[in-house]
């Protein structure tokens, strides 16, 4: 991490877990449920793609389900609906008034239903400082469960809700457990954004001189 980019990132809050429900539109909400579950309509779904082990546990506790990634870190790629599935994204901050810095990557997955629930293994979604964000696009079982640094430690869940938003430092180690009533239709964004305050110290970095 270079000099510039440690200025920036030491503006991000640190250590929090959030959620907040029906900041996304009711409406809106129906539109993305129906656009993950269908490859017709709208447009052309997301183009999902199968995994039967996303963990790294052993095919017993695997993770199966399926993902669609809407943007990686090649910011070249951007899936044909990543102007509708960013739109969580850009709701939540706005109801936050915190301003999007730079997006890292945004992945869709559908987890299936498993006879018990798992939790999988504890990780990082990016090595550099960000915010997660996952949108609940479906009312589901399953929590997001999060973890002190020793990886073993519990210390807060967090239940799938249709139209529910968990915001949390990147930083912090999360897990997904698996289902066992219906998919689990989740977004997970990986982004920068800053408030106000934040973005008057950051902006004179960039000043030409």
């Amino acid at each position: 991490m270079n000099p510039e980019e440690h200025n920036i990132n030491k503006h991000l809050k640190s250590k929090f877990i959030e959620y907040y429900d029906d900041i996304v539109p009711v409406y809106m909400q129906d539109y993305l449920e129906n656009l993950v579950k269908s490859k017709m309509e709208p447009f052309l779904g997301l183009e999902f793609f199968y995994s039967e082990n996303l963990s790294l546990e052993g095919k017993d506790a695997g993770e199966y389900g399926f993902g669609c990634n809407i943007q990686d870190s090649n910011p070249i790629y951007y899936h044909p609906q990543h102007h509708l599935i960013t739109t969580p994204l850009y709701l939540f901050c706005n109801a936050l008034n915190l301003a999007i810095f730079k997006i890292h990557q945004i992945r869709s997955w559908i987890q299936t239903p498993q006879e018990k629930s798992n939790t999988f293994l504890p990780h990082k979604d990016h090595p550099n400082p960000h915010y997660v964000l996952l949108y609940y696009v479906n009312d589901s079982d399953g929590d997001t469960v999060f973890f002190e640094d020793d990886e073993v430690t519990e210390i807060k869940r967090i239940s799938p809700k249709k139209g529910r938003i968990a915001f949390f430092d990147g930083s912090i180690y999360h897990a997904a457990s698996n289902p066992t009533l219906n998919p689990r239709l989740v977004f997970n964004y990986n982004f920068i954004a800053f408030d106000t305050e934040s973005l008057k110290n950051i902006f004179p970095l960039y000043k030409t001189s």
